[in-house]
């Protein structure tokens, strides 16, 4: 038999329309000659929301739907200049993102609350409007780059969590565990010239590849004891799986044959004194 809802409270929220700009500047690092400055990034984005508590407040859930424009992206370029590796803001189009987003919280008995979430992100180019010139003012070599993904835009990122709690004479004994993902992201992304050779084409798709971090996901643990004289003792442990992950890509394949990156926390372990007064 299915429980009854007891009690139902919502709030609708948006759509809230806002903007926000990021001003231009000139590049102080070497840069091809129509990217030594970049114009000002504007952001105009909407979203529609509602909170929903159900079965006493034992159940929230917050939903949210946006969706967003970007004029001018500024992105961070990773190119040689002159057979010299080079780091300089170019603008790379517009950008059209759309997205919803989940989050949940449950009481399902005493002393447990349970968490989750999922984040579900369309990000791409607007057709044709990042194009980069890789010839001259006089000699003009277009690059359509519009057809590339969206660099920082996972897809999915998905999150669970579960605390519980125990009341004791001289205080409370917490466990808690929490797993989080998230989809692959592009750092770096770069399409070929028309007309470049198969050992050139290659070579981008390594870069390409390298740059591309895969997907990951961690699990944590915390044990901890609150005693009613106001200290708290913890013991934590993170990435409790040892999972190998990166954080971050530093693309310099074309200009100087590698990429760097920063590799994540491996398994962690630790403990914690706390004193509230």
């Amino acid at each position: 038999m299915n429980q009854p809802i007891t009690q139902c409270a919502s709030n609708l929220t948006g759509p809230d329309p806002s903007r926000a700009s990021r001003a231009g500047g000139l590049n102080t690092r070497a840069a091809p000659f129509d990217r030594r400055s970049f114009q000002p990034e504007e952001v105009t984005d909407i979203e529609v929301g509602a909170k929903v508590d159900l079965f006493d407040r034992r159940l929230r859930a917050n939903v949210a739907a946006f969706a967003s424009k970007t004029k001018g992206a500024q992105r961070v370029i990773v190119a040689p200049i002159n057979n010299n590796p080079s780091q300089y803001l170019q603008n790379a189009g517009n950008v059209n993102s759309k997205g919803l987003e989940l989050e949940i919280t449950a009481l399902p008995w005493q002393g447990m609350k349970v968490t989750g979430g999922a984040a579900y992100l369309d990000s791409s180019y607007e057709a044709g409007t990042f194009v980069e010139n890789r010839g001259t003012v006089l000699a003009p070599l277009l690059v359509d780059r519009s057809n590339e993904p969206v660099p920082q835009a996972p897809k999915w990122a998905l999150n669970v969590g579960a605390t519980q709690d125990w009341q004791l004479g001289f205080g409370v004994a917490s466990i808690h565990v929490d797993y989080s993902w998230i989809d692959k992201k592009v750092i770096f992304y770069s399409t070929p010239t028309p007309g470049s050779s198969a050992a050139v084409v290659n070579d981008v798709a390594i870069a390409n590849r390298l740059a591309t971090l895969d997907s990951r996901g961690l699990l944590n643990g915390r044990i901890s004891l609150a005693l009613k004289n106001g200290v708290e003792v913890s013991l934590w442990a993170r990435n409790l799986t040892k999972k190998e992950y990166f954080t971050y890509a530093f693309d310099v394949y074309n200009a100087l044959g590698l990429t760097t990156v920063d590799q994540g926390d491996p398994r962690t372990f630790g403990a914690g004194v706390k004193y509230s007064f």
